[in-house]
């Protein structure tokens, strides 16, 4: 099934339903395919005969999966929208989960051989790319070698579904070729993913947008130097912090709790007041009552501190820019937050 650009694949989720003889499903999207909720759900009850429930609670990823929620409301499995599944956690699942990925059928080559001027000088090119393009990602490397380039991908960590796939909060697929390639190649659209890879590794990143045909360079590189002059004020602010509240989410894909246990010990070894707060999805409204804390460290998803920096009347922290704040790490060693395999502890 197309939907706007991209190939929903609901054909094998509808076939393992029906095979299992599953007489209640939950559906989950993120807020991006939810305005086309009742249209799947109706697919589902007429191709299963299975009854649906659609969670309408927010969804950012694969981390975020309503698998309790929908087992609460009588759901004998789910079906989540949009992304790829991480790995890594699928002992978690109180329910079985079916994964419908969005694969975006754009034609990726357009985009890719704009970026090859940007690649000039540079032999070994590192592809990655977000799970809606990453299934093209051998179009791409055939696209390159074509071109006299010699494509790299790296398969990443246990949360990764497939080689060269990115995720906003792991970019493993990437660090762990970064050694070995001159640039890299991001094969999709916004800037978070390349922005974090560029940080996370010092090599220059080109983004060939399939959407538009477009690539670019230079855009990238201006807005990492303002992200990076934003996140060193941040860390200049809470330097002079006497009291922490330390951000767990409760969202398996998330939970970084040992983490921030060792962030408690530590800030109150310094003299520091530190309490750990935790909850499954954190807005500046959910942490008004805590306003007389002076900052903030986040062990949730990594986005938080970065995309939501302005909306909080306090610092907003990564636990490595903890830190750099303490003094234990320099501003040199600056890297984005990642949760990698084993971090959910």
């Amino acid at each position: 099934m197309e939907l706007h650009g991209y190939d929903m694949g609901i054909e094998s989720a509808v076939a393992r339903i029906r095979d299992a003889g599953i007489s209640s499903i939950g559906l989950q999207f993120p807020d991006g395919l939810r305005d086309h909720a009742a249209e799947f759900a109706e697919i589902f009850e007429r191709e299963t005969g299975a009854g649906v429930v659609i969670s309408a609670s927010p969804c950012y990823g694969a981390c975020d999966l309503a698998d309790s929620e929908m087992k609460d409301a009588g759901a004998e499995a789910l079906v989540h929208f949009g992304h790829a599944e991480i790995p890594e956690l699928e002992s978690t699942y109180e329910l079985p989960v079916f994964f419908v990925e969005a694969v975006s059928t754009c034609d990726v080559i357009p985009a890719v051989r704009n970026a090859l001027a940007f690649l000039d000088g540079g032999k070994r090119i590192g592809v990655v790319a977000p799970i809606q393009h990453a299934r093209r990602i051998g179009e791409v490397a055939e696209f390159l070698s074509r071109n006299g380039f010699t494509p790299v991908v790296g398969k990443g960590d246990c949360r990764i579904a497939c080689p060269g796939q990115l995720l906003g909060c792991n970019m493993t697929a990437g660090g762990e070729i970064a050694g070995g390639v001159d640039a890299f190649l991001f094969v999709g659209s916004g800037n978070f993913h390349p922005l974090g890879l560029a940080v996370a590794t010092g090599k220059r990143v080109v983004v060939a947008d399939p959407h538009s045909g477009e690539a670019r360079l230079a855009e990238l590189e201006e807005l990492r130097d303002k992200v990076l002059r934003q996140r060193f004020a941040a860390i200049t602010a809470a330097k002079d912090a006497r009291s922490f509240g330390i951000l767990v989410s409760t969202k398996p894909g998330q939970t970084r709790m040992a983490l921030a246990r060792s962030i408690l010990r530590k800030l109150r070894s310094l003299g520091r007041s530190a309490h750990i707060i935790a909850m499954r999805q954190f807005t500046p409204d959910s942490l008004l009552y805590f306003r007389k804390l002076d900052a903030f460290v986040s062990t949730a998803c990594p986005r938080i501190a970065i995309d939501d920096r302005s909306r909080y009347d306090v610092p907003m922290i990564t636990p490595i820019e903890l830190e750099i704040a303490l003094g234990e790490r320099e501003w040199g060693d600056y890297a984005f937050d990642e949760i990698k395999e084993g971090d959910n502890a």
